[in-house]
């Protein structure tokens, strides 16, 4: 008599196997995900940065920046995809910090900064720029 088929302890290797390359697989596949957030987050800060000094040149006050979908604004609210918030903070005339706030868990960086004077900084120590 000839079977055919696979045995169960076979299946159960493949089944093993599976599991090993999904757990090393899963979270490789999130870090990088959550890179790919975080840049995006950088370019719209650097972006609204650039934004601001054009304000700045043109009124001589970045107190009058915006932040929104577009259009006029300085800012914009949202990365792509709603990863992060922007927003402004510590607004002045001759002051401003543009704040990155992720709306999912960052255990690596929490949210991301830049000032008017270029600095970067982000709200866990590391190296998040």
């Amino acid at each position: 008599m000839n079977q055919r088929g696979f045995t169960l302890i076979e299946i159960l290797v493949v089944i093993g196997i599976l599991g090993i390359l999904a757990a090393i697989a899963i979270p490789t596949y999130n870090s990088y995900r959550i890179s790919a957030y975080r840049a995006s987050a950088k370019t719209e800060l650097l972006t609204g940065g650039q934004n601001m000094e054009r304000l700045m040149t043109r009124t001589n006050s970045y107190a009058t920046a915006t932040v929104g979908a577009g259009g006029n604004d300085q800012v914009q609210q949202w990365t792509e995809g709603n990863r992060y918030q922007l927003s402004l903070r510590d607004l002045t005339a001759t002051t401003y910090t543009i704040r990155a706030t992720p709306q999912f868990t960052d255990s690596k960086c929490g949210y991301l900064e830049v000032t008017q004077t270029g600095v970067k900084r982000s709200q866990i120590a590391g190296n998040c720029w």
